[in-house]
């Protein structure tokens, strides 16, 4: 399947998401699709979700799975009394297939030593919390929990990091003293992408990743600035942006 199939995909997830409660930092449709896409190319046997949310991004791991055929174990990270109970509603009997924890750092307990293929990062900071609430999440909570989850990492597994999440992604390079390449994955257009961590990389994916980020720095922000201006002269009208962004993330 191609990127742009995949993406597709992840907008009609979003599509779906995007109407319901507690549906505004739900993950972009270009998140969604690169994660589709990397479910039914890797086949990742362990996933480990870390903030669940509404279920947004349970749902296209579970339907990427449907697609390939490929079961495994699935595990998600969520102690919001709201955003249970619309994971719950969201995913109907689906829920069952995914086992959820209040904390990373529960995750042994629940399902023993694993080690994981796939991390996926959507929560877990205090900023995800209402602001009434950020207090019962400190800065040293978020922190514990990155070093829960980085240590489940499974030898080549990959941290996808959805949007920008610069203080978790600020503990986990502190924090770990494996080896591993990070990849800045950008729309064109700037609206929000992700972060990819390549741990124990190959020299080809190493390879990769800087010329991802010798590509960046071309386009951003000079090479965007200019195309806005180009776009606005010639048409008369602000260059569009994606529309499966949830209104948060703006």
């Amino acid at each position: 399947m191609s990127r742009s199939a995949a993406e597709e995909r992840g907008i009609a997830v979003f599509d779906r998401f995007v109407a319901r409660p507690g549906s505004g930092y739900i993950a972009s449709g270009f998140a969604l699709g690169w994660i589709i896409d990397l479910v039914e190319r890797r086949r990742p046997e362990r996933i480990l979700e870390v903030g669940s949310g509404i279920g947004t991004i349970t749902s296209a791991v579970l339907e990427a799975r449907d697609r390939t055929g490929a079961g495994g174990l699935h595990v998600a990270v969520e102690d919001v009394p709201f955003c249970l109970e619309q994971f719950a509603a969201n995913l109907g009997p689906r829920a069952a297939e995914v086992v959820v924890v209040p904390r990373a750092a529960d995750v042994v307990a629940a399902v023993g030593h694993v080690a994981f293929d796939l991390v996926i990062v959507d929560g877990g900071d205090p900023d995800d919390l209402a602001p009434e609430e950020r207090h019962t999440f400190t800065a040293e909570d978020r922190a514990a929990e990155v070093a829960a989850w980085v240590a489940l990492v499974a030898p080549g597994g990959l941290v996808l990091v959805e949007n920008t999440r610069a203080a978790q992604r600020r503990d986990l390079e502190a924090q770990t003293r494996r080896r591993y390449a990070h990849e800045h994955v950008r729309p064109a257009d700037a609206t929000p992408g992700l972060h990819l961590y390549w741990f124990e990389p190959s020299p080809a994916r190493r390879a990769a990743a800087a010329a991802r980020g010798a590509a960046n720095r071309l386009w951003f922000p000079t090479g965007l600035r200019v195309a806005r201006t180009l776009h606005r002269r010639i048409t008369g009208r602000p260059m569009a942006r994606r529309r499966a962004v949830a209104s948060g993330q703006f």
